[in-house]
């Protein structure tokens, strides 16, 4: 099929080739149910090709890849709920940035849709720590996982769409307590501990720092950066990097990698302890060489870093 598009000169990206084959798949495999997460916004995103889906997850928006989608929250919102159909039901948070949720709540309005919103403050905090936290719900109690504050609210946004579609919360609890996200703050060693988290936007940044201040702050951490060019590489060091006792750059093997040397010019500003070293798998060796049993090796800034190094999960 891309060979009969590239005749027409039509060229598919890989994105739509691989989403193109993930719906054959799909239908090959009979599947009863899919979750299909948006690539890129959502209005034009290859994914929005679908009726109208029995529920529509809009998670929290911020700015990120501002020269696509557009440079305000606004705009992004407007692209995001581009896979809000007639009648359909939508789901979000009461954490949702307060922009974009008119924006939504507009978008549901104009669709004859269903909003619903799911109450963060309804959920009680247990226990929390670097492994995760355990939460109170509504009458549901569940051990998330996953560290952060964040992914409190995530879990209160996936709760909501879980009922919205008759799930039990018998099938809710297990799949939260049993949910495994590579490179989202994972943690892969206690000792000596070791994190990779590939996010790199400025929420993404805000929440890693979060994370540290609360729960790694006690301890002398090397990072391990990575990042692409087209992202807000100094505000993203400038969060992360003053927690930290050294830090190595590195470049992944990207087109639109930042040069592991330019990375250290930004970052020598945050941290006094800084070298480069180009080729990823060797940065992480010269890293973890630089980490006591009692301190941490943090390797973040791009989802492509942590693939040169560890390979694809």
């Amino acid at each position: 099929t891309c060979d009969r598009l590239s005749a027409r000169g039509t060229e598919p990206t890989e994105f739509e080739a691989i989403t193109a084959a993930a719906m054959l798949y799909f239908y090959e495999q009979k599947c009863d149910a899919v979750v299909l997460e948006v690539g890129l916004g959502g209005r034009y995103d290859s994914t929005n090709i679908i009726p109208c889906p029995k529920a529509a997850v809009i998670t929290s928006i911020s700015l990120d890849h501002t020269k696509i989608l557009g440079d305000t929250v606004e705009k992004i919102a407007f692209e995001k709920c581009g896979i809000i159909k007639s009648g359909g039901t939508v789901i979000t948070t009461s954490e949702q940035n307060e922009k974009a949720l008119s924006i939504i709540k507009d978008t549901v309005s104009e669709k004859n849709g269903r909003l619903l919103i799911g109450d963060v403050s309804d959920a009680e905090i247990l226990s929390e720590d670097i492994f995760g936290t355990e939460i109170s719900y509504r009458g549901l109690t569940l051990k998330i996982p996953l560290v952060g504050r964040h992914q409190v609210e995530n879990a209160v946004g996936v709760i909501t769409a879980a009922r919205a579609l008759g799930i039990s919360d018998e099938f809710i609890k297990k799949g939260i307590e049993s949910t495994v996200i590579h490179a989202r703050m994972e943690i892969i060693s206690k000792s000596p501990l070791v994190m990779l988290d590939g996010g790199h936007n400025p929420e993404c940044a805000a929440a890693l720092e979060n994370v540290i201040v609360r729960f790694a702050d006690n301890k002398n951490i090397t990072a391990l950066i990575g990042m692409m060019a087209d992202k807000d590489t100094k505000d993203y060091l400038a969060a992360i990097l003053p927690h930290c006792k050294n830090a190595v750059f590195t470049k992944p093997s990207n087109p639109r990698a930042a040069d592991e040397t330019e990375l250290l010019r930004e970052g020598e500003c945050f941290c006094r302890d800084v070298i480069s070293v180009k080729n990823p798998k060797d940065a992480y060796k010269k890293a973890e060489s630089l980490v006591k049993n009692d301190g941490m090796l943090l390797v973040c800034g791009s989802f492509y870093l942590l693939s040169d190094i560890f390979g694809s999960p």
